[in-house]
């Protein structure tokens, strides 16, 4: 590879270090976005008034 011994093993730590981290990083978000998730199934936030008004203008527009 055209480095020396050192080098390689110093760029190949760093390399499974930045992927232990992407990993570990990944499965965290992944966990917390479940909880988020189904908290939000469970218990789903009511709508706001500019949701309303959207749904109110679309019914209008389309005789729905």
């Amino acid at each position: 590879m055209g480095t020396s011994i050192s080098d390689f093993v110093i760029s190949s730590a760093q390399d499974a270090a930045a992927r232990a981290i992407e990993e570990h990083r990944t499965t965290t978000l992944l966990s917390r976005d479940s909880e988020v998730f189904v908290k939000a199934l469970l218990n789903p936030p009511g709508s706001g008034a500019h949701l309303r008004q959207a749904a109110r203008r679309y019914r209008k527009r389309t005789g729905v």
